[in-house]
């Protein structure tokens, strides 16, 4: 098996998503995709060298044993930790975007009707990490693989992933860039110092910011399974794009002094 860093959407890795790597009966490579990452979201992904080593890999993925974590940039705040528990589906009317029985069921007499297929159940372990009155960066933590599951499940809180075409909206995005240059001070108390470290921090960052987001500031931080040939525990991490460095920037200039924990260690039960 192996392991890459998917870059954010437009960097040259993939056209869609990382499901073209497995379209097509005939695709040689298809073998290899275990799992996939969304349009736009940057992160680890895995990769299966063998028929036995995918064979492995995606029956830990069947079996919920696989741990994956993710950093988002959201609009709002969480009240603290929380699970988000849902029956899922793709709209027949925009089969682009998924949708919960609850919001079908508000605007469709029957939810099996409004959907392309099955619903099927979807579950998000959410934790914050830091909030600046206006917006946030939380962990966010899948224990089912369904579509689009961490933005629907954050767009239901009506707490959107900033830069989301389909679950979140432009104005949200545009006020999100217009606070990077209206940041309200003192909202934490810090030394001095600190304040000092994070505006040239803030300097560096400023530098190769490119002044817009064009994909949701989602991150797939961590991924934890079982080596399909040492069966030893494997942690994969990939580091913080710029984008997403900038964008946890603006909602924090101290945030990198925030422990880099596992946020679920013992893993979804």
């Amino acid at each position: 098996m192996m392991s890459i860093c998917a870059p954010p959407e437009g960097k040259g890795f993939f056209k869609r998503s990382s499901g073209d790597l497995a379209e097509g009966p005939e695709n040689p490579r298809a073998e290899a995709v275990v799992h996939r990452l969304d349009k736009g979201t940057s992160g680890v992904l895995l990769l299966a060298k063998t028929s036995t080593a995918a064979s492995c890999l995606r029956q830990q993925f069947k079996e919920r044993k696989v741990r994956k974590t993710y950093f988002a940039v959201i609009r709002g705040g969480l009240t603290g930790p929380m699970t988000v528990t849902s029956c899922i589906g793709r709209l027949h009317s925009d089969r682009r975007r998924m949708q919960s029985a609850r919001q079908i069921w508000s605007v469709h007499a029957s939810a099996t009707h409004a959907v392309a297929g099955k619903l099927r159940g979807a579950v998000t372990l959410f934790k914050p990490l830091t909030f600046n009155g206006k917006w946030s960066v939380v962990l966010a933590s899948p224990v089912t693989g369904r579509t689009h599951q961490i933005r629907l499940h954050l767009q239901m809180l009506k707490t959107p992933i900033i830069g989301d075409p389909l679950y979140g909206d432009a104005s949200t995005t545009s006020a999100f860039l217009a606070s990077s240059t209206a940041r309200k001070s003192g909202s934490r108390s810090v030394l001095c110092s600190a304040h000092r470290i994070a505006d040239a921090h803030q300097r560096s960052l400023n530098k190769g910011f490119c002044g817009d987001f064009h994909r949701p500031l989602l991150h797939a931080a961590e991924l934890c399974c079982v080596h399909p040939t040492t069966t030893d525990t494997l942690r994969v991490c990939a580091p913080l794009p710029p984008d997403m460095r900038q964008a946890m920037d603006i909602v924090d200039p101290l945030w990198p002094t925030i422990p880099e924990l596992t946020p679920f260690a013992e893993g979804p039960q």
